[in-house]
């Protein structure tokens, strides 16, 4: 294959992975706002989504197979590789997302409880991840990856703060126990969206240094309050 040519598949591919992200992206804040809102039709429209976030993971797949397929160098082997890899954290991002919808599908008619403050704070940190990561990858620049462990490790604390915090509370006020229990499953499908956008942005880095970064993650015990 001729080296322009290589090159715009290579630009096109990149262009794909980038509309993904911004996908993903959207799915995120809508199923937040679908919850904060109480809008189902939001969280039904995020559910529906997902088939445009899987239709581009298998266009991406295929290009990245055609592309193996070429004689490339190191730095155009890598992000190819990479982009392999994207579209499988991106297609979990859009599950997760798809489970925070089920969440305000769930709670429809019943009173948030205090927790969905923090929650938004967390979908706020993981939207800024995945920002990040797009931003960077798109400009073919470096990526602030202690930026992005920092929020992650962020989202880490609230959600762990959440579960014990809520699970008190429903000690003492049993008739919140089912919407707390879907408030922790809010907490924890966003803790695991964090978790992605981490292993994005870690491709990310290593498409422009040829170095796969480690995340070490310090485990936060919530103080107790019982």
């Amino acid at each position: 294959m001729p080296k322009t040519m290589l090159k715009k598949d290579i630009e096109t591919l990149r262009s794909s992975v980038s509309d993904m992200m911004s996908l993903a992206e959207e799915m995120i804040s809508d199923s937040i706002r679908s919850l904060y809102d109480h809008d189902m039709d939001m969280a039904n429209s995020v559910i529906g989504r997902n088939d445009r976030l899987k239709s581009l993971e298998r266009d991406i797949d295929d290009m990245c197979i055609e592309l193996l397929k070429e004689g490339m160098k190191k730095a155009q082997l890598r992000e190819v590789a990479s982009a392999y890899k994207f579209v499988i954290d991106l297609e979990s991002i859009g599950y997760h997302s798809m489970m925070l919808a089920n969440v305000t599908l769930a709670l429809s008619n019943k009173p948030l409880t205090g927790s969905v403050i923090e929650v938004s704070r967390m979908s706020e940190m993981a939207l800024d991840m995945l920002r990040i990561c797009n931003k960077a990858y798109r400009n073919g620049s470096r990526i602030d990856l202690d930026k992005v462990f920092g929020y992650d490790r962020e989202i880490e604390k609230l959600n762990n703060d959440i579960f014990l915090r809520t699970l008190c509370s429903a000690l003492h006020e049993p008739e919140t126990l089912t919407n707390s229990i879907y408030m922790i499953m809010a907490s924890r499908e966003l803790e695991r969206i964090g978790d992605h956008i981490s292993d994005l942005a870690r491709r990310v880095d290593y498409i422009q240094t040829g170095k796969l970064a480690d995340r070490m993650m310090h485990i936060h015990i919530p103080e107790q309050t019982i």
